[in-house]
């Protein structure tokens, strides 16, 4: 039996999956920005951590994570801003499906793994992932407890 009558994720839970999200944005304005500007300017580091409005530390990760992964200065697919707007829509649209998915037959952890890619691509607001959050925890602790827990679409 859970501890808790309504159980909720750890503050530390939802501030690790903050940071997580907010890298995997960064890395998206990366590869959405980042082969131009350092085409063009030779300082992609400085534009894309602009753009991200990126903090000292999000700055010195960004140049570290460019600097032992220098590929991603290779433009894959050139898009136009447009394009890279409806990509991110339809991955976030996916991702939330793919959420939705994984909490209706059970499997919690990529449930909340993917509302995580959800609120990265944008699909979701902060708010609402956080209330998804803690009804997965719910959720997920009744059915722990033997409860028969009804997955609704949150």
């Amino acid at each position: 039996m859970s501890s808790s009558p309504n159980p909720t994720p750890t503050d530390d839970d939802l501030v690790a999956r903050r940071a997580d999200v907010r890298r995997t944005t960064i890395l998206l304005l990366l590869a959405q920005w980042g082969p131009g500007y350092q085409r063009i300017t030779g300082d992609g580091v400085r534009y894309v951590a602009e753009i991200a409005k990126a903090t000292p530390d999000e700055w010195r990760w960004l140049a570290e994570h460019t600097a032992a992964h220098p590929e991603v200065w290779q433009e894959t697919t050139p898009r136009g801003h447009d394009e890279w707007f409806q990509l991110r829509a339809e991955q976030g649209r996916q991702a939330y499906a793919d959420a939705l998915a994984a909490f209706q037959r059970g499997d919690y952890p990529t449930c909340r793994d993917r509302l995580d890619d959800a609120l990265a691509y944008g699909n979701l607001v902060e708010a609402e992932w956080v209330r998804l959050h803690h009804h997965v925890t719910r959720t997920e602790a009744q059915a722990s407890d033997g409860a028969a827990a009804t997955p609704r679409e949150a």
